[in-house]
């Protein structure tokens, strides 16, 4: 009898063991949240309407950033860079911000620099902080005049003035853009600022 309680005993407390031994087990194989990991890529399909409810105005009618843009290289710096891109089309602005300042700092001279910079301005500008917009957006176009995002910098330093009410100087980046890029895609939309603002105020034809 004796014996047969000793034996369910240890039945019991191996059982018990076996449990505790299973959930390390379950804990250490759970998968793992990386802080610094980039948000999950959503589809296309998904983000895409998001983007489209953004005011064409607000966002300077500049298209997001296309997929292809993006090296396919799992470089560690560029998830960074991908997560910058995820906050802005999730507009989280502020979040952006940082994810991209974050690419700059660890790769100042990376091939996306431009690009970053120009995403920055992008979320102040989204984000209603037009100075600081345009701040970027006349760095950008100081130290990358030749970017493939310098026309599109060029067309939101010209928002961004008129948002500060800086209108004359609005005007003159319209000006500047259409003799720059005259067949550049932005150039419509360029055509139609301007003479949306030189017909409020007949005064500044030229």
């Amino acid at each position: 009898m004796e014996a047969n309680q000793r034996l369910t005993q240890q039945v019991t407390d191996e059982r018990s063991r076996l449990k505790r031994l299973q959930r390390v087990i379950e804990e250490q194989e759970a998968p793992t949240v990386d802080a610094f990991a980039p948000p999950p890529r959503l589809p296309l399909t998904v983000l895409k309407p998001a983007i489209e409810k953004v005011p064409a105005e607000e966002t300077s009618e500049i298209e997001s950033e296309p997929e292809h843009a993006v090296a396919t290289s799992e470089h560690e710096v560029l998830t960074w860079y991908r997560q910058g891109l995820e906050m802005v089309k999730q507009r989280q602005y502020d979040a952006a911000v940082s994810a991209f300042r974050a690419f700059l700092t660890q790769a100042p001279e990376h091939v996306y620099a431009d690009r970053a910079e120009y995403w920055i301005g992008q979320s102040y500008f989204l984000n209603r902080e037009y100075g600081l917009a345009l701040t970027v957006q006349n760095r950008l176009l100081t130290e990358y005049p030749f970017s493939v995002r310098a026309p599109e910098a060029l067309y939101g330093a010209a928002l961004s003035n008129l948002a500060l009410g800086q209108t004359s100087a609005a005007r003159t980046l319209l000006r500047d853009f259409l003799r720059q890029y005259p067949t550049q895609p932005l150039s419509e939309a360029v055509s139609r600022k301007l003479a949306e603002l030189t017909n409020a105020n007949p005064n500044t034809r030229r």
